[in-house]
């Protein structure tokens, strides 16, 4: 199993208009270079606009996880990758907050449109990815993949709570991205 860890920044700016920016820079690290199969991450940024302070309606947004792997399973590789996303400043996936000096606005992660499974490392009550590889297939039946990238996108879905009241400011969080193949 090859660990490769993917930090990211979550950012929030409240202003007057109360538009909401959620993002994700990430750069890859810690990758095998002797491993029969690498994997790639790419985050894509989230954004939620219109957030309006202490009203019963949350706002949602949608982000992207990009993971391409290549590699030839005939040597070993593993066939499936997990994926985790740590709990951030709170450090429990499941009561995630975005921090500005010590005001808070609480949000969450989730593997769902429906916003029932909160996507995290697995610890009180989260949920974990697991992901397992297309095979390809050559004429002769035998299943290769040497040298083809394989992409497969994961959204997440992100939610800021409603009746909530915070402070103009930037927002920020850091949550821990881990691929695990």
């Amino acid at each position: 199993m090859i660990r490769s860890l993917l930090e990211g920044s979550a950012r929030l700016l409240l202003s007057r208009g109360w538009l909401i920016i959620f993002g994700v820079s990430a750069s890859l690290s810690g990758a095998d270079l002797h491993a029969a199969r690498t994997c790639s991450v790419v985050v894509s940024p989230m954004v939620f606009a219109g957030y309006r302070p202490a009203t019963p309606i949350p706002v949602d947004s949608t982000g992207l996880i990009s993971v391409t792997c290549r590699g030839n399973p005939d040597t070993g590789g593993a066939e499936f990758y997990t994926l985790r996303i740590g709990g951030g400043s709170s450090g429990n996936p499941a009561a995630r907050y975005l921090a500005s000096g010590t005001d808070r606005l609480e949000y969450n992660l989730y593997q769902d449109a429906a916003f029932t499974l909160v996507w995290g490392d697995g610890s009180g009550g989260s949920s974990i990815v697991v992901q397992s590889l297309p095979a390809v297939r050559a004429a002769n039946g035998r299943v290769t993949q040497r040298g083809r990238p394989i992409r497969m996108d994961h959204t997440v879905y992100g939610r800021t709570f409603s009746n909530q009241d915070p402070r103009p400011g930037v927002y920020a969080d850091a949550p821990l991205v881990t691929i695990e193949f």
